[in-house]
């Protein structure tokens, strides 16, 4: 009779393949590195990103909480004496045109105390809401020569030219909200307004 060996069977090779697996040191299967690359990642994420808050702060988080609140005093101080005086301005932002360019006019006015002695220079601040970086600075100067009397109201009137990227027209290139402030260089009183360039180009400043 012909010789024939036994077969093997398939327990036996799933058992050898099952040996030959466990044997295996550890760091050179697939399993255990996928395991630990899951909160590797998830650690390298949180570093980037606290990188990425650190290097790059936003403009509207200020650090400066003792000195700001030290200036709310003073900002307080300076509402009160604009109210004092009976102060209050018309700011109006005039278009380009074949003559002049962009520019800003500022009326000036006081109700109450008729020997005011306007200042001859004054500074428009235009604070957008959300973004230091879109924030403008406009120094105006006294364009007429002393102060109109109108009636018991006292008049100046005050122009700047605007900047050139911002000597468009003003609701084509200004398509924000603005908080404004006017106030002299000696900051000793202040007004306050906003204006949305998406409905008009002036806009009242100081206490109703």
């Amino acid at each position: 009779m012909e010789y024939r060996p036994p077969k093997t069977s398939n327990f036996d090779n799933s058992s050898s393949e099952k040996t030959s697996f466990e044997n295996k040191k550890w760091y050179k299967q697939f399993w255990p590195w996928f395991l630990i690359a899951l909160p590797a990642s998830v650690v390298v994420a949180g570093f980037s990103t606290l990188y990425i808050a650190l290097s790059n702060p936003h403009s509207m988080v200020n650090d400066q909480y003792y000195r700001e609140g030290l200036a709310i005093n003073q900002s307080l101080e300076q509402d009160r004496k604009a109210l004092e005086l009976g102060l209050g301005a018309q700011v109006m932002f005039e278009a380009a045109n074949a003559v002049n360019i962009a520019s800003v006019k500022v009326v000036l006015s006081s109700s109450r105390d008729q020997s005011l002695e306007f200042p001859s220079q004054l500074i428009l601040l235009m604070l957008h809401p959300g973004s230091q970086t879109l924030d403008q600075t406009l120094e105006l100067k006294q364009i007429n020569v002393g102060q109109i009397n109108v009636g018991q109201i006292n008049v100046v009137e005050y122009r700047a030219d605007l900047s050139e990227e911002l000597s468009e027209e003003p609701s084509e290139k200004l398509q924000y909200s603005y908080y404004l402030r006017l106030m002299p260089t000696e900051k000793n009183w202040r007004l306050n307004g906003k204006i949305n360039f998406q409905q008009a180009n002036s806009a009242a400043l100081g206490f109703k």
